[in-house]
């Protein structure tokens, strides 16, 4: 989409190649389950962190560590880089009783990549339009990069589906797609349907006012399909 917008005007301004900042690499993997299903464990210090969690018959980590500065450069790590990296959390704690050291030689599957952070300024550009991971990204805290992404498909599913329904032939020029794209995108960046969210690690006193008072209202700006008549049969503590 960039190389087209620029073969048409090399003058207008655009994101840059490597739009995003990157402040964390991530090595994420899976192994046998050494635990029950259910538990999960965060363990922080500083400069790196760990995330993980079991199901029936696999645990999954997340492995966080803080570049000695932020880069844009995109990279391609090696078997080799993985290996190394999880050295350096060989000693770390996945349970209270099991560190990596002692998984890492039956893992299931790993990989090692940069998070990348930040929000592109062009999502769209004539016929074109960007959702989730391509125009924005997050840290994977709280699973807000997926659910981001899904807003962005209800937003312009919603958006599509009016305009359609309104264009006497059904078909939709690419000046209207412009447009509807542009209210896309503003809607998605407005504070009445939030895109940004922020992770607290908190006493849990703080963190229940926190979720009640920050994070529910937020939480409640979520979009929804509004051409699909469906009664939600699960019932949370947030309406």
């Amino acid at each position: 989409m960039r190389d087209l917008a620029l073969k048409e005007n090399p003058t207008r301004p655009w994101d840059s190649q490597q739009p995003y900042t990157v402040t964390y690499q991530l090595l994420f993997g899976s192994f046998p389950s050494p635990s029950p299903a259910g538990q999960g464990y965060d363990v922080q210090s500083k400069g790196k962190a760990i995330t993980n969690f079991s199901g029936p018959e696999r645990r999954w980590f997340f492995l966080y560590k803080r570049l000695p500065k932020p880069t844009s450069e995109r990279v391609d790590y090696t078997d080799e880089d993985t290996d190394a990296f999880a050295v350096e959390f060989a000693e770390c704690p996945l349970t209270r009783t099991v560190k990596v050291k002692d998984v890492w030689p039956r893992m299931l599957g790993a990989g090692l990549t940069n998070l990348d952070e930040g929000i592109v300024k062009n999502w769209s550009f004539e016929r074109i339009v960007l959702g989730g991971d391509s125009c924005h990204k997050m840290t994977t805290h709280l699973g807000l990069r997926f659910n981001h992404g899904t807003q962005d498909v209800v937003v312009l599913c919603n958006s599509l589906r009016k305009a359609i329904r309104a264009a006497p032939s059904g078909v939709l020029d690419t000046k209207i797609l412009t447009a509807l794209f542009e209210r896309y995108q503003a809607v998605r960046m407005s504070s009445v349907r939030s895109l940004k969210g922020d992770y607290l690690a908190v006493p849990n006193v703080v963190e229940d006012l926190f979720m009640h008072f920050v994070m529910a209202p937020e939480f409640r700006k979520g979009q929804l399909l509004d051409y699909v008549a469906k009664e939600e049969r699960m019932r949370g503590k947030i309406s």
